[in-house]
């Protein structure tokens, strides 16, 4: 019987990987197709879209379906067989589900052509909830935030309040001398050299900002000259949150808070791990033994300068929209101008955002990567493309889609 058992099992997932992989072949055909008649006949994009759509929600409902009837069914019982059952059946369905639906959106996302807009929504937000991915989902976004940390010191900048020569050490009291030297210029451009608090002594316990201030305390030199070099450097936009917050005499979530409400920007936090509330937030996760399992906080990531905002598509569009359009010219003079070093060297980093050249055609993006959750957003302004992509897994190479529209544009 045990035997039996067993086999019906291998039987399951075989027929369960089979399954996956022919959706996933019909769905790659499809894609094909699309990709190969864009150009011809671009009026019949939005229809062959919605045949994809109508195709992923007719496989999501026969798995919602599944799922449900098996969690009905095994709800009945009381053994611990069934209780075990029904996990196992819940992560087939939902791996299954997400991996499909995210073969689309990654194929859809190659094939998008001029003044088409693609848009697309995929998985769930908690493999403990299996709520879906939609709309107003917020997503950590990891270093993306920066942007908005550099953001909000120009604002104190524009008010008089801070200059970009002002020094860490007239701001803080206790700082070592070399901080005479680190102005807020080197903490925006990465070229201040001051150590990675990602190398500090830790336990397991959760670190915050004023911990990272108090390691830089205990420092007495700089990996480099400061200004010499660029080096992507965490601590700098830690320390830059608390620029904000000392200047501001505000909580950073309150200081931009507002900036965030001013622009429309209404679901956008930053988040005070454990307090913050969402009403729709996705959870980082991993993979371990071919499972998703949720994996959203390690002992630094509930820091908030380097990366502790959250926020989804339907602000980043704004957002975008601001600082390529609306401010793009003003911005042009500051935060999307691309810092020279001494030696002439190009960093291609502005105020907290990446800004590429690639044959003449500027590429302005920025990239998050940690724990469960890999981001992106940017514009070519040349090419009237813009993009957001945001996950809630790890292993996501999100600078790929930057090579994909290389490659298909440029």
């Amino acid at each position: 019987y045990i035997r039996k058992q067993q086999q019906d099992e291998v039987k399951k997932q075989e027929q369960l990987e089979r399954d996956q992989e022919d959706a996933t072949n019909k769905f790659n055909t499809e894609i094909n197709s699309l990709s190969a008649e864009i150009e011809k006949r671009r009026e019949e994009l939005e229809a062959k879209k919605l045949k994809v759509q109508e195709a992923m929600e007719s496989e999501y409902q026969t798995f919602s379906a599944k799922l449900h009837k098996t969690i009905t069914t095994e709800a009945e019982k009381t053994t611990d067989e069934a209780v075990q059952k029904i996990a196992n059946e819940k992560d087939q369905y939902a791996q299954a589900i997400t991996y499909l639906k995210s073969e689309v959106d990654n194929k859809d996302a190659i094939i998008e052509a001029k003044d088409q807009i693609i848009e697309e929504y995929s998985g769930f937000e908690s493999v403990e909830t299996y709520n879906p991915i939609k709309d107003k989902t917020c997503f950590r976004l990891a270093s993306v935030s920066k942007q908005f940390i550099a953001y909000g010191i120009k604002t104190l900048i524009d008010n008089n309040k801070l200059s970009m020569d002002t020094t860490l050490y007239s701001l803080f009291d206790n700082m070592p001398e070399y901080t005479k030297n680190i102005k807020v210029s080197n903490l925006i451009y990465h070229t201040s050299g001051i150590y990675d608090y990602e190398d500090m002594d830790h336990t397991d316990c959760q670190i915050c900002d004023e911990d990272v201030l108090n390691y830089i305390r205990t420092t007495d030199k700089t990996y480099f000259e400061i200004g010499s070099k660029y080096q992507y450097s965490n601590t700098a936009y830690v320390i830059l949150g608390l620029i904000i917050e000392k200047v501001s005499n505000e909580k950073i979530g309150d200081y931009l808070g507002k900036i965030f409400n001013d622009l429309g920007m209404t679901y956008t936090k930053v988040n005070y791990q454990g307090t913050t509330e969402f009403d729709s937030r996705a959870y980082g996760h991993i993979k371990e033994n071919n499972k998703f399992i949720e994996k959203d906080q390690y002992w630094c990531s509930a820091t908030i300068g380097d990366g502790g905002i959250y926020s989804n598509v339907l602000d980043l569009k704004k957002w975008l929209k601001y600082i390529s359009q609306d401010k793009y010219l003003e911005f042009k003079k500051n935060i999307l101008k691309p810092h020279i070093l001494p030696n002439g060297e190009n960093i291609e980093y502005g105020y907290g955002i990446r800004i590429k050249t690639v044959n003449n055609v500027e590429i302005v993006y920025h990239c998050g990567d940690t724990i469960g959750t890999n981001t992106i957003i940017g514009f070519i302004k040349d090419l009237d493309i813009e993009f957001i992509l945001l996950t809630n897994i790890n292993g996501i190479d999100t600078a790929k889609l930057i090579d994909n529209i290389i490659k298909k544009e440029m």
